[in-house]
């Protein structure tokens, strides 16, 4: 994966560090709360109009309310406030979680079916998956078809992860 410009830098140093300190899926976890939670009010990321110091409260207060973060996020949040850098978050976030992805092998499978995928259907698919991507690829495949599918049509999404 090629990773450029200063949003790819800034992930590249994530990943390296995070994975430095053993710390790769519990970064990848809180960046997942931090998605759902704090980049959902965008307008101060990018906001001009406030400061640093108010930037940092609000870091600190999402921070003290989330609890459940590791220590290496709790102070990488105050640093990309400082570094202002803050407002490439939700771009880091999502090129965080294609890297971690790459590097665990992963890769998304999309099925789309008219009837739902049943069990057995559903095996057949990951051996197939398997056999194409290596015997040694561990996977996990789960089906979503017919109604609860799109309308007019209907998916199965099934993840494999290759080891």
């Amino acid at each position: 994966m090629k990773l450029a410009g200063p949003v790819g830098k800034i992930t590249s140093n994530l990943y390296f560090y995070a994975s430095m300190n053993g710390v790769l899926d519990a970064v990848e976890k809180d960046l997942k709360l931090i998605e759902k939670d704090l980049i959902g009010t965008k307008e101060w990321l990018n906001s001009n109009g406030w400061t640093t110091t108010q930037k940092l409260e609000l870091v600190n207060k999402f921070v003290a309310k989330a609890g459940s973060l590791s220590s290496f996020t709790k102070e990488l949040l105050p640093y990309f406030v400082e570094q202002k850098i803050l407002k490439h978050l939700p771009e880091i976030k999502d090129l965080f979680f294609k890297l971690v992805k790459e590097k665990r092998g992963e890769i998304d499978v999309f099925v789309t079916s008219a009837d739902p995928l049943d069990a057995a259907t559903l095996k057949q698919l990951e051996g197939l998956i398997i056999k194409q991507i290596g015997s040694s690829a561990a996977s996990k495949v789960r089906g979503k078809g017919g109604r609860e599918g799109r309308e007019g049509g209907a998916g199965g999404r099934g993840r494999v992860f290759c080891v």
